[in-house]
């Protein structure tokens, strides 16, 4: 499951002016909407605001690179170039709140909602070994 995403139906909110250019139109302005995502560390369900700023040239056949969108049609089709601003905008790593004391890793509890009484590492992880060296190393 990605961390981050847009879902179909949350909308995506698009304020641009367009300028007209020798080759194309200038777009400008500003691209967002509401992101359903899940905190890193806990895994619980909540929403973000993301928000990108537009800068990106439409352009038609003989003017078109790799840096432009088309204009097919006498349209400009927006979906390509919201993806591919929305997408990087949306955050890697979200949080539920700064302090997201997260999961236990013995029992899976919500150490945000309950103390399970486990101490804060796991001791059967695969870095186990190195911890009980460690541990015999300081007595």
């Amino acid at each position: 499951m990605p961390m981050a995403g847009l879902a179909a139906e949350s909308g995506i909110r698009i304020e641009l002016t367009f300028e007209s250019l020798v080759d194309g139109i200038l777009a400008t302005g500003t691209i967002g909407g509401r992101a359903d995502a899940r905190c890193r560390r806990c895994l619980r369900e909540l929403a973000v605001d993301v928000v990108a700023p537009v800068r990106e040239v439409f352009t038609t056949g003989a003017a078109r690179d790799a840096d432009t969108y088309p204009i097919e049609h006498g349209r400009a089709d927006l979906e390509q170039m919201a993806r591919d601003l929305v997408l990087p905008a949306l955050p890697l790593d979200p949080l539920c709140r700064p302090n997201c004391a997260g999961l236990c890793p013995v029992c899976g509890a919500d150490r945000n909602a309950e103390s399970c009484g486990h101490d804060q590492v796991a001791t059967d992880g695969p870095w186990a070994p190195l911890a009980d060296l460690r541990d015999r190393l300081e007595e």
